[in-house]
């Protein structure tokens, strides 16, 4: 008993929480210091593809997407005027780094919004 709590605490401090899901594809998202991040397997350009209908079915305003070789920003805003910031990077032909910030100092809850709207979106 006292080692599931030990491990429930350590857990449940410091500054970014970690939630592991299950399955093969299993990936890991993280909350730190505001953005959302995890490591989707899926292509660069796929994902790009998903941001892009993403925001438009979360009827964001697209202010602004930059296309790099191996990186794609996008830049939005919400209903409500909070920034939205998604920042992608390929890290291998089917594994890309996703980041997601929403609101000026993040928000946990609207960036999973983003990430499972990006996710229904491939």
């Amino acid at each position: 008993m006292a080692a599931l709590l030990f491990v429930l605490f350590g857990f449940s401090t410091g500054c970014g929480a970690v939630l592991g899901l299950g399955g093969t594809d299993a990936s890991t998202i993280v909350f730190a210091t505001g953005e959302l991040q995890v490591t989707q397997a899926s292509s660069l350009a796929d994902l790009d593809d998903a941001c892009r209908r993403a925001i438009e079915t979360l009827a964001y305003d697209e202010i602004e997407t930059v296309r790099e070789a191996d990186e794609r920003r996008w830049r939005a805003t919400t209903p409500g005027g909070d920034p939205v910031d998604i920042h992608l990077k390929a890290r291998g032909p089917e594994q890309t780094e996703v980041r997601i910030r929403v609101g000026v100092s993040g928000n946990e809850g609207r960036s999973r919004l983003v990430l499972e709207q990006i996710r229904q979106s491939l």
